[in-house]
């Protein structure tokens, strides 16, 4: 191979690693002015994390048309938090009067409903400790009462004994012999 075909061939090896030196090579022979700007500038910055209540309020844009000047949505300045605008309604002083005490009573039932739940809660959790305070009484009594019947079957005569235990015990005195071989 001579060096021109090897020139040749580097220059058609296009790897992107490689590219960026060799256009700052050829920038470098022709143009020393604009290699020194290129490499001077700084890195695009980077995107910010996204903070709404950081944001300050944007200046709201002025267009020429008529039309967008009487449209109302247009004079509010966008907040990234902000999901829709409304603009305020104007009611008369009777019908305000009217929705504050609206919002009064809901806010009062939903206070009121509030208070009855904690009162069920609390009615439960009494329940639920008297109702195991009773459980384990009468696990108590059903364990003494046992105990009780222990004792008591233990402190008395033995029973009388059955007809087969009766048997048993004859063959035992008759045949010392067979009964070692039953036991077996």
């Amino acid at each position: 191979m001579t060096m021109e075909s090897s020139t040749i061939a580097a220059d058609n090896y296009a790897q992107k690693k490689f590219s960026v030196l060799k256009r700052k090579r050829s920038q470098d022979d022709f143009e020393p002015e604009l290699d020194v700007e290129f490499i001077s500038e700084q890195p695009p910055a980077k995107r910010g994390f996204f903070r709404p209540w950081l944001d300050e309020p944007q200046p709201a844009r002025k267009s020429n048309t008529n039309s967008n000047n009487n449209n109302p949505l247009n004079s509010i300045t966008y907040h990234a938090n902000m999901v829709r605008s409304q603009t305020p309604k104007q009611r008369s002083p009777k019908e305000q009067q009217r929705r504050d005490r609206n919002t009064l009573a809901c806010l009062l039932s939903r206070r009121a409903r509030q208070a009855k739940q904690l009162a069920l809660e609390q009615q439960y959790q009494q329940f639920r400790q008297q109702h195991e305070a009773n459980l384990q009484q009468q696990i108590r009594l059903s364990l003494y009462y046992v105990r009780f019947l222990q004792q008591a079957m233990a402190s008395s005569s033995p029973l009388p004994p059955t007809p087969q235990q009766r048997q048993l015990q004859q063959i035992q005195q008759c045949w010392p012999q067979q009964a070692a071989l039953m036991k077996r």
